[in-house]
Order: structure tokens, then C-alpha cells, then sequence
């Protein structure tokens, strides 16, 4: 599946979790240079942290299951 979506890119660039050669380490890296570059020019920086760890549990899953067909991804039942 994530050859799918990577071959297809179907992905963001900056979906770090769950891919290959993209570590949480990266992803900080990422968000330290973004918040520095704002700094760096006179801006302020607030910054809102969410656990989505129970996400999941929300998604309507015939609707994912519909966008996921959309994408190429059969499921088998």
C-alpha cells in the first residue's frame, strides 16, 4: 500500500510517520527550521500540539474505504 501511495504521490512531502527514511528526527529538524526562519525575520511563533492517537477511531470507514478504491486500493471483503 505505501508503494502505492508513494509511487502515486499521493503523499505530502512533509508526512513523515510511517514512510521510509522520514524518522520523527527529521520531522522536528523540519518544524526547528520553519519556526527559526519565522523567528529570524521579526515574527512571532505560537504553535497548537494535538494528540491524534485515537483519530482513527473518528473516520467514517465506508467513506474511507470508498476514497481508498478512488486511489486504487482494492479491499478485499
Amino acid at each position: 500500500m505505501m508503494s502505492l501511495l508513494e509511487d502515486n504521490k499521493l503523499l505530502v512531502e512533509t508526512q513523515f510517520g510511517f514512510r521510509r527514511k522520514r524518522r520523527t528526527e527529521r520531522a522536528m529538524i523540519y518544524l526547528t527550521t520553519i519556526i527559526n526562519d519565522v523567528l529570524d525575520k521579526g515574527f512571532k511563533v505560537g504553535a497548537v500540539f494535538l494528540d491524534l492517537i485515537k483519530a482513527f477511531d473518528t473516520v467514517d470507514h465506508e467513506l474511507l474505504l470508498k476514497k481508498c478504491e478512488v486511489c486504487g486500493l482494492r479491499v478485499k471483503s
